[in-house]
This record gives C-alpha cells, structure tokens and sequence, in this order.
C-alpha cells in the first residue's frame, strides 16, 4: 500500500511530490463509487492524480494519455493501473510527441466499499 507521503516503488507512482494545479476532477459516491475525470495535460510537464475516499478505503483505478497531431491521427499514448489505500497521489508519466499535438488525460477508480470518491487531475 501506498500514501500520499510515500510515493516511490508503488506502480506508476514516484518519490516527487504532487503537483499543484487541479486540471480535471470527478466524484462519486455509493457502493463500489466509480469515477472518471478527464482533462488537458499539454500546459504541464508533472502530472499526477490524487484520489480520496471517505472513509478512507482500497481503491483501483487506471490512468491514460493519449496525444493527437491536428488532423486527429493519434502521435502517442501512455497508461497504466493503480492501487492502494486512500488517500494516495498516483504520479502519470508525460507523454511527449515530435509533433505539436493535443493530449487528454482519462482517470477512473472503483472504491472497494461504500463510501464517497474524489479524483483530482494535478499538473505543474
């Protein structure tokens, strides 16, 4: 398991601190909340996803990037999954193109039990 504070050797997950500013964000609540949050990475070179829960609780979830050169043909793509007990901050690896593209950001988590669920997408 991983927290917020201890970040580094949790899947997709590194020892830098979190970024600071909210590009996407989503809640949920009930049981077995799922959300999805969705955003722009291209102004930021750190991305991260904080994911909050109460009560705190496991969590599951995946993150992607995909990038899109002008015409809408896909340049590059990145993803991967998560776990851990809330609240966690998920670091994403930045995808970079050659080319001057669009990125998106997709987040989704399912809680394990009832509760409510709140994903943020961070940048710096």
């Amino acid at each position: 398991m991983c927290s917020a504070a201890i970040l580094s050797g949790c899947g997709g997950r590194s020892g830098t601190s979190s970024p600071g500013t909210q590009f996407g964000h989503a809640t949920a609540s009930g049981k077995h909340a799922e959300a999805q949050a969705v955003g722009r990475t291209d102004p930021f070179d750190t991305l991260a996803i904080g994911v909050a829960a109460a009560p705190n609780q496991q969590v599951n979830g995946s993150w992607s990037i995909a990038c899109r050169v002008g015409g809408g043909g896909m340049a590059e793509h990145d993803g991967d999954t998560f776990a851990g007990k809330t609240p966690l901050t998920v670091q994403m690896r930045p995808v970079t193109t050659d080319f001057e593209s669009t990125c998106t950001a997709v987040v989704s988590a399912t809680l394990a039990r009832s509760g409510r669920l709140t994903l943020q997408l961070l940048g710096s």
